[in-house]
């Protein structure tokens, strides 16, 4: 009976596949679309009466895994992520598990997505895709500006997580950044590597000042606190309680590089940020220096100030009962000291499959040597003009 069943879905989800005849890429298009429709159907996420009635369409999304989202009926309804095994990423049952602990035991539920399937021998994990949403950088890209709001709100999330007791995560294994990769990289860095991705290590074996960023990071790398690890744009969603209504929730995706790591270095992750939309709001033009048009940035260092501000004072003010007020400046000062390396991870990242290395891509990566030689200079960019004062004994 049950093998019975078994045939009729996997007759079902061969008969609804989209065609697979033809070029390459609308064969993968056909696979990807039967291996999610399978996944749903044995997590009993979809029914196979929505297979044979209803309309579901799976859209490939960007990332480094195989990502795609399942509409039905035109209503967008999971995220399914389908990774390769990989020993740097938590599997997609610990993943569950995390947000599970933070959910319960850290009250964080309102900000973090719903799991609703994970399954370590099938490499996937299904989220319940967040209605109303866009991503930080796709929210700033139409309009260069940023909802004041988020970064108050991403300060206390990040200030509950740091507090996370070491006990409570003995579980999960320490997580070093991926740049560090490039300190020292092995010939495997340069196979199947995009000519941007070349270029940029060039850059980076040439630079002194960004050398020692990366020995900086190394060097004073702690894994002391549960850290999410891969704080960027892409993966803070700012959502609507309905499709008119203004952005007022925050929601923090794309757990799978969490564990144990530098607080330090989440932070950086976040002022990087706040500097790269600074780079990516000047115009450029071939024909000029990047400098000359630095004044005509549409998200300038006033509102990176603005940023970084009302973030820390959220974070610092989250932290404060378990940390005093010298031990909250260690951080910051650390965090600042971090941000070059920071903005080589993001250039790095930015470069993947790239043929060339983009102007942008240049600036950050002259961004952050600029900071690199000039620690103050580029504290006083956030508005931490005094942060870099007297150092603790």
């Amino acid at each position: 009976m049950m093998n019975q069943a078994l045939h009729e879905i996997e007759s079902a989800v061969s008969a609804r596949a989209p065609a697979s005849a033809g070029p390459d890429p609308v064969a993968g298009e056909a696979a990807t679309w039967s291996r999610v429709i399978r996944i749903l159907l044995g997590a009993g996420l979809i029914s196979t009466r929505e297979l044979y009635s209803a309309t579901i369409e799976v859209t490939p999304l960007s990332g480094r895994n195989s990502n795609a989202m399942v509409s039905i009926d035109k209503q967008a309804r999971y995220v399914v992520r389908m990774s390769p095994e990989d020993p740097d990423v938590l599997t997609p049952s610990a993943e569950a598990g995390l947000l599970a602990h933070l959910r319960d035991e850290h009250g964080l539920s309102a900000v973090l997505p719903r799991c609703a399937y994970s399954s370590d021998a099938e490499r996937c994990f299904v989220l319940d895709y967040v209605q109303h949403s866009r991503n930080l950088r796709m929210y700033w890209a139409r309009g260069h500006r940023l909802p004041a709001f988020h970064a108050s709100r991403l300060g206390t999330v990040l200030a509950v997580l740091h507090g996370s007791q070491p006990k409570a995560a003995s579980g999960w294994r320490a997580v070093r950044p991926s740049v560090l990769k490039l300190r020292r990289p092995k010939a495997s860095n340069y196979l199947d590597s995009s000519p941007a991705v070349l270029r940029t290590i060039g850059l980076l074996q040439g630079s002194a000042p960004l050398q020692q960023a990366l020995a900086q990071l190394d060097d004073g790398w702690q894994a002391t606190h549960l850290c999410h690890n891969d704080i960027r744009s892409e993966n803070l969603l700012l959502t609507r309680s309905a499709p008119s209504a203004r952005v007022s929730g925050l929601v923090l995706i794309d757990w799978e590089l969490a564990g144990m790591g530098d607080p330090a270095w989440d932070l950086a992750g976040v002022f990087s940020e706040y500097a790269g939309y600074f780079i990516d709001s000047i115009p450029t033009s071939s024909h000029f220096p990047p400098g000359r048009f630095m004044a005509w940035a549409q998200f300038g260092p006033q509102q990176v100030s603005a940023a970084a501000q009302r973030f820390w004072h959220a974070y610092s003010s989250g932290i404060a009962h378990g940390a005093g007020e010298e031990q909250a400046a260690s951080v910051l000062r650390k965090a600042l000291g971090l941000v070059p390396a920071r903005l080589v991870q993001t250039a790095f990242e930015r470069a993947q499959r790239k043929s060339s290395l983009e102007l942008a891509n240049g600036m950050l990566l002259q961004l952050a040597e600029n900071m690199a030689c000039d620690p103050r200079a580029s504290a006083a960019i956030f508005g931490f003009a005094d942060s870099l004062g007297a150092r603790p004994s």
